[in-house]
């Protein structure tokens, strides 16, 4: 981990839970894309798993660096976690995600300036200073592509975060404990794959952190730089 101990804002786990449970949204996104969106841990009972579900993206925050003259997108926002602490931070938030009706719930409930959108396309070439990619990738049919489509959308000197499963045999007696195995077959790529790919399509690897701590690598949290060379 790192020696940076700032933490995102804390969604309060009411607000989600009328989010995730409203009428008009209920049955509009598929258990499996919920479960992708992290909701499952956003409400499990266990208090242990909700810590776990922050302290992660508290992890990704203290490499995120963030400026308030940057523009940043989200690519796979879910329901919105880091979006308050994005949108307090920084100039500009894209959010992207194939399902943004929660997180674009969330931000009118707690008026966040957010642009969203269902893809990349809407988001000008060059245009960011950093993509935070943060457990979805492994999701992905293509990751290379994405890749590839990250650095056409960041400055030259911008920057990417990509966290992911280690898939280990310790993350999937987890996921079997806690009652997520069903959920498993989503996963494409687990997270070492998915930092060679990263690698192989020109960026750096700026470090790997291993959470929540080395003797127990259930995640890996990456940052990247494009490679000027």
């Amino acid at each position: 981990m790192t020696r940076n101990n700032k933490k995102i804002q804390r969604i309060d786990q009411d607000l989600i839970a009328s989010i995730v449970h409203s009428p008009t949204l209920k049955n509009r996104v598929p258990e499996a894309d919920r479960a992708e969106m992290a909701i499952p841990s956003y409400l499990n009972k266990n208090p242990f798993v909700r810590a776990m579900f922050w302290r992660r993206y508290d992890a990704v925050y203290q490499l995120s660096d963030l400026q308030p003259d940057m523009t940043v997108c989200e690519f796979g926002c879910g329901i919105g976690a880091f979006l308050p602490t994005l949108a307090d931070e920084v100039k500009k938030v894209y959010a992207v995600d194939l399902f943004p009706q929660y997180a674009q719930d969330l931000a009118q409930r707690l008026n966040l300036d957010i642009t969203f959108s269902k893809d990349l396309s809407n988001i000008p070439d060059h245009s960011l200073d950093l993509i935070l990619a943060v457990e979805v990738m492994e999701h992905l049919d293509d990751p290379a592509l994405y890749t590839q489509l990250f650095a056409k959308k960041l400055e030259p000197t911008g920057r990417l975060i990509m966290s992911g499963p280690t898939e280990s045999w310790l993350y999937k007696l987890g996921r079997f404990l806690i009652g997520y195995n069903k959920y498993h077959h989503y996963h494409k790529n687990n997270v070492y794959q998915l930092r060679q790919i990263i690698a192989n399509n020109n960026f750096i690897l700026e470090k790997t952190v291993q959470f929540p701590s080395p003797l127990l690598p259930l995640f890996l949290i990456c940052p990247y730089h494009i490679n000027q060379g």
